[in-house]
């Protein structure tokens, strides 16, 4: 790296040189590139899309989950029997939590890849990502071993929280 003269010193990329076939080809390394182009993440814009729609839905979801889960409208749209619900507050209370802090993991990773370093970022979305779908994955497993009452009841549940999160880790991974 080379600096500018002034009062404002910017680091500015340093060209390396190699020969390929008797002709001299100036190459710039990508961390050299990333320097060059502060704030400027190269993550997709679809996986960002898909993994910022999701966060906000489990942030969204947390209160409902955890505080509101005995109101019927709730108990509907969860698509949960209202029978025993005090029995399974606690386990509302936890799941949403845990949900809200994927949100959160999720919007966190997207900062830090505009703002900071990218592979770190990236591999925030990432963890975030496979939290949110195997999680999801879980429920609908639950629902196959008869655990989810009526059965067949979370398909529509797993497949809509499913569905971001694999679309944001396919994107990421072509």
């Amino acid at each position: 790296m080379i600096t500018t003269p002034g009062p404002t010193r910017q680091a500015v990329p340093r060209p390396t040189y190699e020969v390929v076939r008797r002709h001299v080809v100036p190459t710039i390394s990508p961390i050299s590139l990333v320097e060059a182009r502060p704030g400027r993440a190269e993550m997709d814009v679809l996986a960002q899309v898909c993994t910022a729609v999701a966060a906000v839905v489990l942030i969204a979801v947390f209160p409902l989950e955890a505080f509101l889960v005995d109101r019927p409208w709730v108990q509907r749209f969860l698509g949960i029997e209202p029978h025993g619900i005090a029995h399974v507050h606690l386990w509302s209370f936890c799941i949403g939590a845990r949900n809200a802090l994927a949100g959160i993991g999720g919007l966190v990773g997207l900062w830090i890849v505009n703002r900071g370093d990218e592979t770190v970022g990236t591999a925030v979305v990432v963890t975030a990502l496979a939290y949110m779908l195997l999680s999801s994955l879980a429920m609908g497993v639950a629902d196959l071993l008869g655990y989810w009452r009526p059965r067949g009841g979370s398909v529509r549940g797993t497949v809509a929280s499913s569905a971001l999160p694999a679309v944001a880790l396919i994107t990421l991974a072509l």
